[in-house]
């Protein structure tokens, strides 16, 4: 972000060719984080095992921060997720 100063016809915008954003995806139960949906979040709903699997492995490469609900993160324990930031909701 540009500092901000009194004469910014913008403040608090973006300098140019500053990258502002990241790839986040939530995984997990649509209730705990459907939520995530509103800020532009890419939601993944998942429930089993198999779908939160499934989920974590269908991630796009531009995603680099993943946030998890506390069950999709056990489903998850046997797996290598050090590729992507990721953080657990607590439950």
């Amino acid at each position: 972000m540009r500092p901000t100063t009194g004469d910014d016809p913008h403040p608090g915008t973006p300098a140019a060719g500053a990258r502002t954003t990241t790839g986040v995806a939530a995984i997990g139960d649509l209730v705990e984080v459907g939520g995530f949906g509103l800020v532009g979040v890419v939601v993944h709903q998942a429930r089993t095992a198999d779908e939160v699997r499934a989920a974590w492995d269908d991630l796009p490469p531009g995603i680099d921060m993943v946030i998890l609900d506390a069950a999709a993160a056990g489903h998850l324990a046997d797996r290598e997720t050090s590729t992507r930031l990721t953080v657990v909701m607590p439950r």
